[in-house]
């Protein structure tokens, strides 16, 4: 049983990077290749191939393994995306959940209006709730290319609508929820 699995992009969370390598041999596997030599390479040592691609899983050997549907024929070409978008990569965008923990003594009304002024942009929803007396869990929806830069983009946006309301706190954390 030989199992190809697609690489993650190294430089920004989230994304899938249209590379795959080849995992289950003790021989010396490809990394990081196209599917299509990744694929060559497993067909050419074993009748039981699995493929992830994104978060689907197929059957690619000569025998079909268990239950899973066959890789498409004619092959398709991956390219990179962000994960969860279609493989040909003509969205290289998506909306990412970002959560962030605001520590602040701001009260309700202003923090409802640092949230209504987030809705532009790459922001495209943002909601607050108190979870205690000085913190407050902001979550964002967030149009971008991946995690990280979803990340950034959220604490900033965020940091500038605390600065322009006159908002004194920070923001202790931020990330994907």
């Amino acid at each position: 049983m030989i199992w190809i699995g697609e690489e993650a992009d190294p430089d920004e969370a989230g994304r899938e990077s249209g590379r795959f390598t080849v995992h289950g041999s003790a021989e010396q596997a490809p990394n990081n290749v196209e599917l299509g030599a990744a694929l060559a390479w497993a067909r050419a040592r074993s009748d039981l191939v699995a493929v992830r691609i994104d978060d689907e899983v197929f059957s690619a050997g000569s025998r079909r393994f268990h239950d899973l549907p066959s890789l498409p024929d004619p092959l398709p070409v991956i390219h990179p995306r962000p994960a969860g978008t279609p493989w040909h990569g003509g969205q290289q965008t998506r909306s990412w959940e970002i959560g962030a923990l605001l520590i602040t003594t701001a009260g309700d009304a202003e923090i409802g209006a640092v949230v209504a002024s987030l809705r532009t942009g790459p922001v495209r929803d943002a909601s607050a709730k108190r979870t205690s007396t000085e913190e407050v869990r902001v979550d964002l929806e967030v149009v971008e290319r991946g995690i990280r830069s979803a990340t950034t983009l959220a604490t900033r946006a965020l940091d500038q609508a605390m600065t322009r309301h006159g908002i004194r706190g920070y923001i202790r954390r931020a990330g994907s929820i």
